[in-house]
């Protein structure tokens, strides 16, 4: 009797399981319809092509997503004050094959918003991504246990490629409490941060 419930509770699981498709001429326009739709379980494609929007996709309080994107797949975040994806409240994500960026700021504007912002949540995985700047910080997470950063690359974020729980990286660091990175490429980050030190440490010489 136990091996039948087990059974059928198993075979709920798979049922209740769905891809939702992102694309032209797909189920969903955009992502963020997408999450809208989900439910814990399922599996979001995102069809090659760029995505462009203007405040972050956000994804709260779920378990058990995974959004994949096909190669060719660019997030692309119009606003400057916007993570590229936001996610709360979340256990047990997988993020793959994704390019997320912003739209490159003027040269009197600087990008304050992250690429990747993790908030309040367990066991996260982003791999095979390219974490693009101008973002201020390429993975940004605040109360999150167990992130795994995977064969991704990471570059050109104006602060840090990654700050996990107040700790600011620029190279991979295996050794922090709840981070583990992986065969990730990190380059030229900190641009920003490092251009700002050197404007204050400058000394002006009165005439």
């Amino acid at each position: 009797m136990i091996a039948q419930i087990l059974c059928v509770v198993l075979i709920a699981g798979l049922v209740g399981a769905a891809t939702l498709t992102v694309g032209e001429d797909e189920q969903f326009a955009t992502p963020q319809q997408a999450i809208d739709a989900i439910t814990d379980g399922d599996t979001i494609l995102i069809k090659a092509g760029t995505y462009e929007f203007n405040e972050s996709i956000e994804l709260w309080g779920h378990t058990d997503i995974r959004i994949t994107g096909e190669e060719g797949t660019r997030l692309v975040c119009d606003s400057e004050i916007d993570n590229v994806m936001w996610i709360v409240n979340c256990d047990r994500i997988t993020l793959s094959g994704l390019t997320a960026t912003h739209t490159e700021p003027t040269e009197d504007e600087r990008c304050y918003g992250n690429v990747f912002g993790i908030d309040g949540c367990d066991d996260i995985t982003i791999e095979n991504c390219e974490i693009n700047g101008c973002g201020a910080i390429g993975v940004y997470t605040n109360l999150v246990d167990g992130i795994v950063l995977r064969n991704n690359f990471i570059h050109d974020n104006t602060l840090w490629a990654v700050q996990h729980e107040g700790n600011d990286l620029l190279q991979e660091n295996q050794y922090l409490d709840g981070l583990t990175m992986e065969g990730n490429t990190l380059l030229n980050n900190g641009g920003g941060q490092l251009d700002e030190e050197k404007e204050s440490t400058s000394i002006s010489i009165p005439d």
